[in-house]
């Protein structure tokens, strides 16, 4: 079978004939899709070509019907997880999509009933292709435990109306889709699998990105998928999108979403760090630059010229811009004060203690005693390798910095 027929819900239109005929055979009045929370699905599991019934792959990206109380709401297209054994919607719903931006695929139902669905469908590619096929598809869903199984590897989402499902972190116990077309991310207890709580975005979600691919140039991709690949809270994530288009079959990206304000902020580099910081706010470094964000994804001060450490040690910030440091080298564990842009100050302090320890490989913990806009003071408790214990008391100057 040809390629296009495996992608040929991508970018899509459809307009639907379906009757509401409550008689239709299989949608009684007392039929379990008229309960407000459950939409039953059927899937295409095979498709006539020369008068013959032929299956479809499972890793082929297939369709799935959402039907209820006889009507066809929508059709999405899906691709089977085989790592979780469930399947995920790719958050194409085909009848929200623009003819202009690819394959035009118009259904149409011949036969309904409680088992299977027989629809007629015209295939019309963005590149003039066209092909009229007969698919069948199979009624694979008919509770909400059934979803649950099939599509949600068993996290229960509390409203599933308007929801597609597009990614699955089990690591993270957290799941995200499209919800009455915008992002939504939903975080689940390890052990039951219910819903703990749910982020919704402002805005439409949009199944488009513009990305720079360098010396200026751009290029628009499609969405392929949406994950989360870190949650530093309740309230910032990371989202990992997979992305493809006529000239590049597949491409990340990612950007923080903080959920509670709605700022996005992409990453074209994946290779940063983010670190926690004064007041609820996040120092995100790059190799070449550095910016603080605050709990709202607000620029608080960034700068290309800084200095934010990428080794191992600890940090205590002071205020945005001034910390202290506590780094280990070697037998010694070494305290200054440091500032991550140069505001100009010329009277602050870069006063180093040094802690020394019999050997190299002791272990250390820094507790803060006290702490008032001329010195802070530490307590180090430091174990060596031989079970030897001894602690330290480091008061580090701070006067003189800028209140920032």
């Amino acid at each position: 079978m040809k390629k296009y027929l495996f992608v040929l819900t991508v970018f899509a239109l459809l307009q639907v004939s379906c009757s509401k005929d409550d008689n239709e055979p299989g949608f009684k009045e007392d039929s379990v899709f008229q309960e407000s929370q459950f939409l039953g699905y059927w899937k295409h599991i095979q498709t006539r070509q020369n008068g013959m019934w032929m299956e479809i792959s499972t890793m082929c990206e297939v369709d799935f019907i959402e039907f209820k109380t006889g009507q066809l709401l929508n059709v999405y297209s899906c691709y089977f997880l085989p790592e979780t054994g469930t399947w995920t919607f790719n958050g194409k719903n085909i009848l929200k999509y623009d003819e202009k931006n690819g394959t035009k695929y118009q259904l149409n139902l011949v036969e309904v009933s409680d088992a299977e669905i027989i629809a007629e469908v015209d295939i019309i590619t963005i590149e003039g292709y066209e092909e009229k096929q007969t698919r069948k598809y199979k009624k694979v869903i008919s509770t909400l435990d059934d979803y649950y199984k099939y599509f949600t590897n068993g996290y229960k989402v509390k409203d599933i109306n308007n929801f597609t499902m597009m990614s699955i972190n089990s690591e993270l116990n957290i799941l995200a889709g499209v919800k009455d077309n915008k992002l939504w991310i939903g975080r689940f207890d390890a052990n039951s699998k219910e819903q703990i709580y749910e982020k919704k975005d402002r805005e439409d979600f949009s199944f488009t990105k513009r990305i720079h691919m360098g010396y200026g140039q751009y290029e628009t991709f499609n969405v392929n998928s949406c994950g989360v690949s870190d949650a530093y809270n309740d309230n910032l994530f990371k989202l990992a999108f997979s992305l493809s288009n006529e000239h590049v079959d597949y491409k990340s990206t990612s950007e923080l979403w903080f959920s509670e304000s709605g700022k996005k902020i992409d990453c074209e580099n994946d290779n940063f760090t983010l670190t926690h910081w004064y007041n609820g706010s996040y120092v995100m470094r790059y190799y070449n630059s550095v910016a603080c964000l605050s709990q709202d994804g607000d620029s608080i001060l960034s700068g290309s010229e800084f200095y934010f450490p990428a080794y191992e040690c600890e940090l205590f910030p002071i205020n945005y811009n001034y910390f202290i440091t506590a780094v280990p080298s070697s037998n010694s564990l070494y305290f200054s004060l440091n500032r991550i842009i140069d505001d100009g100050n010329s009277s602050w302090s870069r006063n180093e203690t040094k802690i020394e320890a019999e050997q190299s490989n002791f272990k250390y913990a820094i507790t803060v005693v006290e702490k008032n806009t001329f010195t802070w003071t530490f307590n180090v408790d430091i174990t060596e390798y031989s079970g030897k214990k001894h602690s330290h008391i480091v008061k580090q100057d701070v006067s003189g910095i800028t209140d920032m």
